[in-house]
């Protein structure tokens, strides 16, 4: 079981939203992606770097 499996597994446990940040990050997309397919709840924010 990978470490994304496992907090997938926890969060149904007990749902409540997930927030994943930097969104823009294809592997958080595909979190995102991968966790709406199980039902749970994800919040999605981009990270907008000030220089």
């Amino acid at each position: 079981m990978t470490a994304l499996e496992k907090i997938f597994q926890r969060a149904s446990a007990d749902p409540r939203s997930i927030v994943l940040a930097e969104g823009n990050d294809p592997r958080i997309l595909e979190a995102a992606v991968s966790a709406t397919a199980q039902g749970l709840p994800i919040l999605l924010c981009w990270v907008t770097l000030m220089r």
